[in-house]
């Protein structure tokens, strides 16, 4: 068992979760057995599909959905562009946002930045052969909680929270900032990842992975001594 598929072992221990972590990483040339999307599909659904085995995808695979082309950093086709418009149309037809809602929104939205790789690689934690940029993890809030609370141990800092954000701007939000972050997501990630109902989106980067499950060991010990010592169970 490789280091990559130990932390994959203990982030799902640690945290209870039901599926394993996806790994993104930003490469210049597609690795050996890595294979490509039959056809253009949403950036969300790149990420579910990386359980059946590793994707590496140039800009075009993610191009069914013009929010994921711009959340990825990559320039939109007129066709997206398009895509665009009408989106925004249909906001305002079906009174889910108003125009200049949706401008607000779209100001929000991040996008990759200082990108240069061709290709993104996404594949299950434990089949990664070197640390990724970042992870994507679905969890329950009080997952989530167990390592927000775990990485905040020693600088007390808070973890931002996308709420009203395509969940796509996770992958960009954590790669700009190099932090945690967590995503309420939208219609399309809870569909296409899937992220259940009772589920939220999790993004850490990379470099962050082995000190998060050193910290979480402790803090779980933590709290099974601080729920003792309050009597809460």
């Amino acid at each position: 068992m490789n280091s990559l598929q130990k932390a994959s072992k203990e982030i799902i221990r640690l945290l209870g979760l039901t599926s394993s972590p996806i790994a993104i990483t930003f490469v210049d040339k597609c690795p050996k057995g890595t294979k490509r999307s039959e056809k253009p599909v949403e950036a969300c659904a790149l990420w579910g599909k990386a359980r059946d085995g590793p994707i590496c995808a140039p800009p075009e695979d993610h191009s069914l959905c013009w929010m994921g082309m711009y959340a990825m950093g990559n320039e939109l086709t007129q066709e997206l562009r398009d895509q665009k418009k009408r989106e925004a149309t249909g906001m305002a037809k079906f009174q889910i946002m108003t125009p200049q809602a949706f401008e607000n929104f779209l100001s929000r939205v991040p996008s990759l930045e200082k990108k240069s790789a061709k290709f993104v690689v996404y594949q299950t934690l434990e089949s990664a052969e070197k640390y990724p940029d970042m992870i994507l993890i679905t969890c329950k809030p009080e997952q989530a909680q167990t390592l927000t609370d775990s990485i905040a141990y020693e600088s007390g800092g808070d973890t931002p929270i996308l709420t009203n954000q395509p969940g796509c701007a996770i992958v960009p939000a954590v790669a700009n900032q190099n932090r945690v972050v967590l995503s309420l997501g939208c219609g399309g990630s809870r569909k296409f990842f899937p992220v259940k109902p009772e589920e939220i989106l999790l993004g850490m980067p990379g470099s962050m992975i082995e000190g998060a499950i050193r910290a979480m060991k402790q803090n779980v010990l933590g709290n099974k001594r601080l729920t003792k010592y309050m009597g809460w169970k």
